[in-house]
């Protein structure tokens, strides 16, 4: 099992490292650690980065896109505003921006000569990450990801792994087996899997209070997944126990998101309610091992999300003891 640490290409963080991968490569060598699971963002050179270094590559996503794919002009102009808004968030309009961004995507991945590539199976829009009074269900979101999958990625293996995240919002949560089970038989690409997120996991149990529950929790939708447990070859470790101000009312912030201006501020407003679900922090109790123990993953990813690298390095160092 390889030991993974999450590292994207934005300038605050690369700054820490004072933008250069020789310092990502100590922080990974000070840790004891196997590679990154990278995330890189729009136009960085893929030639700065040392492919050494890279294990898996986590692609870029739109949490809001199956409106676009169903080609719904007036659902887009209800959520952003403007054609040219939406031309500015995916780069064109129409399926094929999509199928192009995603191919565009997949490309980088092969030239990073990442093992695998992770790909986000969820949609959600911005008001309904407040109300959760969704319009569209797992299985419309899983459909239209096939659709995408098939055009994107194809049915020849390249010689890295397509593994499919678990997220909260409606597409693929892993909490129905048949459900999880034929979105995965219909994926055309042959060398797949699932990556599965605990966090992401933890949320949709707004109930569970302590991370010794949460491993409860876990190890009983593992065992639930059946054979599909033996597909799962990496896991993102952190925890959100989040389940608290998940359930909150915020029909105030949804008021407030509504007298916004544009829909940027609206999506800036957003990340903030997204931060408060998702925390990205270690996951402590040393019941975790059992769960770590249960799946056997080829990865295992500590995906943090800090303010420093000082901060960073302490979190990894929690991570690591929870998992002694």
């Amino acid at each position: 099992m390889k030991h993974l640490i999450n590292i994207a290409t934005d300038t605050a963080t690369l700054s820490w490292f004072e933008n250069d991968w020789a310092n990502i490569q100590a922080l990974v060598d000070r840790h004891e650690l196997d590679g990154v699971e990278i995330f890189v963002g729009p136009n960085y050179p893929l030639e700065k980065i040392p492919k050494k270094l890279v294990t898996g590559a986590h692609l870029r996503y739109f949490p809001i896109w199956l409106d676009l794919w169903r080609e719904d002009k007036a659902a887009l102009l209800r959520q952003f505003g403007s054609e040219e808004i939406v031309r500015h968030y995916y780069g064109g309009m129409g399926k094929k921006c999509l199928v192009d961004f995603y191919k565009e995507e997949f490309a980088r991945a092969l030239a990073l000569k990442a093992e695998y590539m992770v790909f986000h199976v969820a949609h959600v829009e911005l008001l309904h990450a407040y109300t959760r009074q969704f319009s569209y269900t797992d299985d419309d979101v899983l459909e239209a990801a096939l659709e995408i999958i098939a055009e994107a990625f194809g049915s020849e293996d390249r010689g890295i792994a397509l593994l499919f995240e678990n997220l909260w919002w409606p597409g693929l949560r892993m909490l129905d087996y048949h459900s999880t089970k034929d979105f995965f038989e219909r994926v055309p690409y042959p060398n797949k899997g699932f990556v599965l997120d605990i966090s992401h996991l933890m949320i949709t149990n707004p109930a569970l209070r302590t991370e010794e529950e949460a491993c409860r929790y876990i190890l009983q939708v593992v065992e639930e997944l059946k054979e599909l447990r033996e597909e799962v070859k990496a896991v993102h470790l952190n925890k959100s126990l989040s389940g608290a101000y998940f359930k909150r009312d915020h029909q105030a912030k949804v008021e407030e998101i509504c007298r916004l201006p544009s829909f940027w501020d609206q999506l800036s407003f957003a990340r903030h309610h997204i931060a408060a679900i998702d925390w990205h922090v270690p996951f402590e109790c040393c019941e975790i091992k059992k769960v770590i123990k249960a799946i056997k993953p080829r990865y295992l990813v500590y995906e943090l999300l800090a303010n420093s690298l000082p901060q960073l390095e302490e979190m990894i160092a929690r991570q690591k003891a929870a998992l002694k």
